[in-house]
């Protein structure tokens, strides 16, 4: 029995309940062997309180109560405000160049155009240029050098020749409306008027062609021969030169020409 109430409040608060009931047994004991019997006991006047006691020590913790009923939701707070941009990362570096792919396979060749058409004549503007030369051991004075058009020159070209220093000669096809001579000679300025190149570059302009001599060794250009039967044509023409030295000793001449399309 004690063990029980030692478990429920303790060994302080054994003690106190033995405590009270030993009062009260006492108190009933005394009251019946009192003189004058338990009525005239029962009729005396309560005495004073007496002090109150020290508080006894807390009793043990009681059991956990239910949960309370769970309270309204609440209303959802204000919006916040939006915070600032975070900055760009920076770019890291290009990925390595992959591996090429396999060629891809040839298209089909494409039909042949249609022929053009066929160059008959040296086109306006256009020039053609070439090389020419004469060599003689001969004891004869009169000698040429043949110069061929690719493509006839339509109408036939003028003639210019430097024969010297300062001077070129002339040659025209035929002779002109306004003019009884067909040839003559110029300065070095008209020459190069027609004829702005050289021999390393010859040129001519439209209309021309231009001989220009790069060696003349013993042989030198001919008047007599030019005045006669030597005149230029729409496919070329034979250049007259005439050699100075007939006693058998070689002699030659060479250079390049130049004729544009009128």
């Amino acid at each position: 029995m004690f063990s029980k109430l030692e478990t429920r409040f303790g060994v302080p608060g054994v003690i106190s309940i033995v405590a009270l009931i030993f009062a009260m047994v006492g108190g009933a004991y005394a009251a019946s062997t009192s003189e004058g019997g338990g009525a005239a006991a029962s009729k005396a006047k309560r005495g004073p309180t007496g002090p109150r006691g020290k508080a006894g020590p807390p009793g043990p913790q009681g059991p956990q109560g239910l949960a309370g009923i769970a309270g309204a939701v609440g209303s959802p707070g204000a919006k916040g405000t939006t915070g600032p941009a975070g900055s760009t990362g920076t770019t890291g570096p290009a990925g390595s160049t992959g591996p090429a792919g396999p060629a891809g396979s040839t298209g089909a060749t494409g039909p042949t155009g249609p022929e053009g058409p066929l160059v008959t004549q040296l086109p306006s503007q256009k020039s053609l240029t070439g090389f020419w030369g004469a060599r003689s051991s001969g004891p004869s004075s009169e000698t040429g050098a043949t110069v061929s058009f690719a493509f006839p020159v339509s109408p036939a070209p003028t003639l210019y020749y430097q024969v010297e220093a300062g001077f070129a000669f002339y040659r025209t096809p035929a002779p002109t409306p306004e003019e009884n001579v067909s040839f003559g000679l110029l300065e070095e300025e008209q020459f190069e008027e027609h004829c702005p190149g050289s021999v390393a570059d010859p040129k001519a302009d439209a209309g021309a062609f231009c001989v220009y001599a790069a060696e003349e060794e013993e042989m030198s250009f001919s008047f007599e021969g030019i005045l006669t039967e030597n005149i230029p044509t729409t496919h070329g023409m034979e250049l007259p030169l005439f050699k100075a030295s007939i006693a058998g000793e070689p002699s030659h001449a060479n250079g390049t020409w130049a004729v544009t399309g009128p």
